[in-house]
C-alpha cells in the first residue's frame, strides 16, 4: 500500500505521531498533524517553539508616568502619587480624604497633594507642633512654657520682659532714705548710707554719743555724722 502523507503501516492503518521528538518548549504543548506538529503556547510565551516570554510590557499599558511590572502572562502597574487603577489612568483627587490635620489646607499638585501648614506645626501632614522652647528664648533662668504658635516665660524674682531679659530695678520705689545711694542687685538693692546713718535702708541715725566720748563729765550732743561735747 502506498500511504497518504500522514500514514503508515502495512495497510496504512497507523496515524504518525508527528510530535515524536518535538521541540516545543516546556511551556507549549506539541499538537499533532498530518504532516507536522505545532506548539501550542502557554499564557505569556510565543514564537514557533513557545520559547519567547512575552514583554506585556512592551506595548506601554501604564499611563500617567506609572511603572510597568511585566508578569508571566499579565502584567502590573505602580502608579504614580495621585494615579490609580489597573493602567493607573484615574486621576485621583486625594484632597477630598481631608489628609491634613491640625487645621492645615490641602493642595494638589503633580505628586499628589501638599499641605500648608498654619502657624506653630510642621510635617507633611502638619502632624508635627513646633515646640518654640526648643530655641531656649526664656532668658536668666526662666522656666519656658511651650503653646501653641507661641511661648510664655515665667520669670524668676527680679526679672521681667516677654523673656525675663530685664533686670527688675528694684530702686525705683525709693527704699533707701536719708538721701543714700540704691545699688540694684538681682531681686534686691542695697543702700549706701551717709556718714550718720545705718540700717538697710539708712532710716536709723547712728548715735555718736553711744560710745561716750566725751570726758571729764562733758555731756554728749548727737548730731547727723558727728556729736560736741558741752564741758
Amino acid at each position: 500500500c502506498i500511504c497518504p502523507l500522514g500514514y503508515t503501516g502495512t495497510f496504512c492503518e497507523l496515524d504518525i505521531d508527528n510530535c515524536i521528538g518535538n521541540q516545543c518548549s516546556e511551556y507549549g504543548v506539541c499538537q499533532d498533524h498530518l504532516s507536522n506538529y505545532s506548539c501550542h503556547c502557554m499564557l505569556g510565551y510565543e514564537g514557533p517553539f513557545c520559547e519567547v516570554e512575552i514583554n506585556e510590557c512592551s506595548s506601554f499599558p501604564c499611563k500617567n508616568g506609572a511603572t510597568c511590572v511585566n508578569l508571566i502572562g499579565h502584567f502590573s502597574c505602580d502608579c504614580a502619587a495621585g494615579f490609580k487603577g489597573e493602567t493607573c489612568s484615574v486621576h485621583v483627587t486625594e484632597c477630598l480624604d481631608r489628609p491634613c490635620w491640625n487645621r492645615g489646607t490641602c493642595e494638589e499638585d503633580v505628586n499628589g497633594f501638599k499641605c500648608n501648614c498654619p502657624p506653630g506645626f510642621s510635617g507633611q501632614y502638619c502632624e508635627i507642633e513646633m515646640n518654640e522652647c526648643d530655641a531656649a528664648p526664656c532668658l536668666n533662668g526662666a522656666v519656658c512654657q511651650n503653646d501653641v504658635n507661641s511661648y510664655v516665660c515665667f520669670c524668676p524674682e527680679g526679672f521681667e520682659g516677654l523673656n525675663c531679659e530685664i533686670n527688675f530695678d528694684e530702686c525705683i520705689y525709693g527704699f533707701c532714705k536719708s538721701n543714700s545711694t540704691c545699688l540694684d542687685l538681682v531681686a534686691d538693692y542695697a543702700c549706701v548710707c551717709p556718714p550718720g546713718f545705718t540700717d538697710k535702708n539708712c532710716s536709723t541715725d547712728i548715735d555718736e554719743c553711744a560710745f561716750k566720748p566725751c570726758k571729764n563729765g562733758g555731756h554728749c550732743h548727737d548730731l547727723i555724722g558727728e556729736f560736741y561735747c558741752s564741758c
